[in-house]
């Protein structure tokens, strides 16, 4: 973060880590001013951010907000007059696009922040898996972007080195479109559907991932990780590069 004028209000938001790491040993300087980074929360279109990216403030205002709406709907939720299915299209509509808006920036979330997600969504009602459905929504984004033929700019991001992902995975700081990267080397869901990613254990602010070349082996996932046959197909047979449209 960067303070701009003398009212503190207006900041520049920088992700890349050697300009940050540089920042910290050598403040920039304009105009015999001096520039120093600012650990602060800014929003942009709706969504928290902070310089490293840990996106946990705005993971829990998202939540919170779902909560609010929840509770002044709860008597339609629960009521026994209406059927699962109509409350799960009300759920799907109402609540669920709040819960994951903007989920392609913020994918890269703990274990534990993913599984407030889940235990809320278990509350309201039983539905697909909320991490399963980030998933679908990312890839669905994804393969849009990169199946553009108009526009390189939006094709583009996608397809950095390699060498810039992994050096980005070992730091943390993780920039968004790494995740297409990690997904083809099924780092985001293993060989037989199971979302890894957010089965395993990191720190809340550790945002480094390592690369795990036993992905198959389930011995230390946390949390309940079953899900449907369906969705464990759907997770195991998405190809970003056909063009016939995901489900």
């Amino acid at each position: 973060m960067f303070k701009l004028n003398d009212n503190n209000n207006t900041y520049s938001l920088a992700f890349a880590d050697n300009l940050i790491d540089e920042m910290r040993n050598y403040p920039v300087q304009r105009n015999n001013r001096q520039f120093s980074i600012k650990n602060i929360d800014i929003k942009y279109l709706g969504v928290n951010l902070d310089e490293m990216l840990k996106m946990s403030q705005h993971v829990n205002g998202q939540i919170q907000k779902t909560k609010n709406i929840f509770k002044n709907l709860h008597r339609f939720f629960y009521s026994p007059y209406l059927d699962k299915k109509t409350k799960i299209i009300a759920y799907l509509r109402l609540l669920r696009p709040i819960i994951s808006y903007a989920c392609p920036i913020w994918w890269n979330i703990s274990a534990s922040y993913m599984e407030k997600l889940r235990t809320f969504e278990r509350k309201c009602l039983k539905s697909q898996r909320t991490d399963i459905f980030i998933i679908k929504l990312i890839r669905n984004h994804i393969k849009s972007a990169i199946n553009n033929t108009n526009n390189r700019l939006i094709k583009g991001p996608f397809f950095p080195k390699d060498s810039y992902i992994l050096n980005a995975l070992s730091k943390g700081f993780v920039p968004p479109e790494a995740f297409l990267f990690l997904d083809l080397n099924k780092q985001i869901v293993n060989e037989t559907g199971i979302p890894i990613l957010y089965h395993t254990s990191r720190n809340l602010f550790n945002k480094k991932i390592h690369m795990n070349t036993h992905t198959e082996d389930t011995s230390n996932l946390v949390y309940n990780y079953d899900i449907s046959k369906i969705d464990k197909s759907l997770m195991k047979n998405f190809n970003y590069f056909d063009k016939k449209k995901n489900k």
